[in-house]
């Protein structure tokens, strides 16, 4: 039994032990055939008449092994607490109150999509829930404004990113950096989609990007990551909307629609004439 495993079965018996707690369901990679290790994560979903009170006590979540550090988050229905174990098992708990329970019956939610595990049900109130549909939920199809906004917004960012490296500001670089590589990342996600017809990945935070990229892509992106240095990071940059530019004119024209090549062309060429002044 892993580590993980063990921790399962230990919460598991304590919310059967907690007369507030009436359905607790696992989710993620332990409840459904996706791959696992060392490092997964334990993902679960509590429904409690006093979801408030996971938070602010401060002693249960201990029980189960020593503890490395704890954070909680509170958002509309919403009471999470993240606790990491000593050895590095993450275990992230979502509790929600009884009501929102109705919201779970009407719509299933994305990430529990691939699968779930009811582990206590004391009312037997999962038994009408949405079966899974066994698969991750892949992004939607962008409108053509949708994929002109993404493409606008790309070299937005990347005219930012351009700007601070000219002023040597490599912080604020590095910020514009990482947004441009969140536009790059939907647009990976709906070349995926859209150009090579995959629909059996998810999208969120590049999970499993390798299995959903094309070789020549990933290979790519590895160049498009600089380090903390002004050379690297032009080099990144250029790299990084080579990428994009090749990704969005093939996603454009499989939509039949216009794929802003003229911004290639005018920001690359400004990124080269502001590298050679900062050189």
């Amino acid at each position: 039994m892993t580590q993980a495993e063990a921790l399962i079965k230990l919460i598991k018996k304590w919310a059967k032990d907690q007369d507030d707690i009436r359905l607790m369901i696992l989710y993620g990679s332990y409840a459904h055939k996706g791959k696992t290790d060392a490092l997964s994560d334990v993902d679960l979903i509590l429904f409690t008449a006093y979801p408030e009170k996971y938070l602010e006590d401060e002693s249960w979540w201990v029980e189960f092994a020593p503890v490395w550090l704890t954070l909680t988050l509170q958002e509309k229905s919403l009471y999470q607490r993240t606790v990491i174990y000593d050895g590095g098992v993450m275990v992230e708990f979502n509790f929600y109150p009884l009501a929102s329970l109705e919201r779970f019956h009407l719509s299933l939610p994305s990430e529990l999509e691939p699968g779930y595990k009811v582990l206590v049900d004391k009312e037997k109130q999962a038994k009408d829930l949405p079966k899974p549909g066994g698969k991750p939920i892949p992004p939607s199809t962008p409108s053509p404004e949708e994929l002109h906004h993404t493409i606008a917004a790309f070299w937005k960012d990347a005219y930012l990113l351009a700007k601070y490296l000219r002023r040597n500001e490599l912080w604020r670089a590095k910020h514009y950096d990482w947004a441009s590589k969140q536009h790059l990342l939907q647009m990976l996600s709906w070349h995926a989609l859209i150009v090579r017809h995959q629909d059996n990945f998810s999208s969120f935070q590049g999970n499993g990007l390798r299995e959903w990229s094309t070789p020549d892509t990933y290979l790519g992106l590895m160049n498009a990551f600089g380090r903390f240095y002004p050379a690297d990071s032009w080099r990144a940059l250029e790299e990084t909307a080579k990428v994009f530019a090749a990704l969005s004119d093939e996603v454009a024209k499989a939509m039949g629609t216009d794929s802003r090549g003229e911004l290639v062309k005018i920001f690359t060429t400004w990124f080269g004439s502001l590298k050679d002044q900062a050189e």
